[in-house]
């Protein structure tokens, strides 16, 4: 039984997680800036595959685009998952760049921020304030509720709330910091309409669907900080750049925008 997925670089074993490994990931984890983000945050790790992916494309920068280590916290709810990341981290070539919590996010970064509030340690807010936060969150609000537990703390929109995510997130990043995201589009496009609310706005948007002349199933929304001015109306002009992504083509093969944006990961590309 295959219990795990071989990247080019790196292996996740995911027997133990409620999400395998998934398209979702694997878009968002090569879609995400990463040139000059040092300090980054994975929002529900799962596996940890978004984690890995992302030290690697920074290793990957030459040596102009990147400066020193790259400090990537990894954390989720569930043990399980945090023990698979953990072990997948640890059998990678970035262990020491990727450090691994279980929490609640909400409460972890509420702990955060009233120690650095306290605090006088330069050392501890840099640490803690992200040049780049990613998730790929719960979601499917209306969804049926799987009978696993798990994977429905995981996959369904349960006492999760995505507004909420993002006011907690611009909260922990730089002044300059970046919120990538993916979403069904439903989700997305509710988000979309109050992102500004959370200091947000939201810079780059791409839409993706399975095929050519097929509807969007997903966005991937990059969210920043430091344009959260203009983000109302923006909004409310539709002028969030944007482009289309399909995976596959009309021969039913990765596109050619897919097969770019994943080839660094992909064994067979």
């Amino acid at each position: 039984m295959n219990k795990g997925f071989t990247f080019k670089e790196f292996v996740v074993n995911h027997e133990r997680c409620a999400m395998k490994v998934g398209t979702d990931g694997i878009l968002l984890g090569a879609w995400a800036p990463i040139v000059n983000m040092h300090n980054m945050l994975d929002i529900g790790c799962g596996s940890g595959l978004i984690s890995l992916m992302l030290a690697q494309r920074y290793y990957q920068q030459g040596t102009a685009a990147k400066a020193g280590v790259c400090n990537i916290t990894a954390i989720d709810i569930d043990d399980n998952a945090v023990m698979q990341t953990a072990e997948n981290v640890a059998l990678s070539q970035w262990s020491q760049s990727i450090k691994v919590i279980q929490c609640n996010f909400f409460e972890w970064a509420k702990e955060q921020q009233e120690h650095e509030l306290h605090s006088f340690d330069a050392e501890y807010a840099n640490k803690h304030n992200f040049d780049l936060i990613i998730s790929n969150p719960p979601f499917f609000n209306d969804s049926l509720i799987s009978p696993d537990e798990s994977r429905a703390l995981a996959r369904h929109n349960v006492e999760f709330d995505h507004l909420a995510l993002l006011k907690v997130a611009a909260q922990l990043l730089r002044v300059d910091g970046f919120l990538a995201i993916i979403l069904p589009v439903a989700e997305a496009e509710v988000l979309l309409k109050k992102c500004y609310e959370a200091g947000l706005t939201c810079i780059k948007l791409t839409k993706v669907s399975a095929r050519p002349n097929k509807a969007f199933h997903r966005y991937l929304m990059l969210f920043s900080k430091s344009n959260s001015h203009i983000a109302q109306s923006q909004i409310q002009q539709q002028s969030i750049p944007e482009d289309n992504l399909s995976i596959y083509n009309e021969n039913n093969e990765y596109s050619a925008e897919y097969t770019a944006l994943t080839q660094a990961f992909y064994l067979k590309m």
